[in-house]
């Protein structure tokens, strides 16, 4: 039995327990960096078959004015 400010209880002193957070602000900016690198490697290889596809286009023109003179 354990008497607490004069009070007596038969109760065993219960400690609740503390989990602690976790800090995952460093993690989610990991994520966040790695996700906009892609993003921007997506960006240059879209960048890179659009050029593609100008250029082609601009020979077919070329070819197309050539045989008309």
């Amino acid at each position: 039995m354990s008497s607490i400010n004069g009070v007596s209880s038969n109760q065993p002193t219960q400690y609740q327990s503390v989990v602690p957070i976790q800090d995952t602000t460093h993690q989610d900016l990991s994520d966040l960096k790695l996700q906009q690198q892609m993003q921007e490697q997506d960006n240059q290889q879209a960048q890179v078959v659009i050029d593609q596809r100008k250029a082609e286009a601009a020979r077919r023109n070329l070819s197309r004015l050539q045989n008309k003179i």
